[in-house]
């Protein structure tokens, strides 16, 4: 196989049945604003990182405020592909670039009032 031609891994959906979130949400911003980690900063505006942040998908500024499951946002992370098979968003899980743990301070620090 061609270098630059590999298969993308197999979509993957996850299970995520915990009902609070015990994550580190200051880690979960170092994650998501740091270009080399989650880098979601690149594409969202982040609770905090509203200025010079990207547009190219949606605000998550409000993100605590919808009150969406933790599930949903969960495999939204992992594979964003069960949920919107067309989805631009990074496969973290799959692709191994963050961890369950990673995630879920991410998504502490989404859900974190501020």
């Amino acid at each position: 196989m061609e270098c630059g031609h590999l298969p993308p891994p197999p979509v993957e959906t996850v299970e995520f049945n915990d009902t609070e979130l015990n994550g580190d949400a200051a880690r979960g911003e170092k994650i998501a604003t740091n270009l080399r980690w989650g880098n979601c900063v690149a594409c969202h505006k982040l609770p905090g990182h509203e200025a010079g942040s990207g547009t190219v998908g949606p605000s998550l500024v409000d993100y605590a405020e919808r009150s969406l499951p933790y599930s949903y946002t969960f495999q939204r992370i992992w594979d964003p592909r069960v949920l919107s098979p067309d989805a631009h968003m990074p496969v973290f899980g799959p692709n191994r670039v963050l961890t369950k743990s990673e995630i879920i301070d991410v998504m502490t620090f989404l859900y974190a009032k501020k």
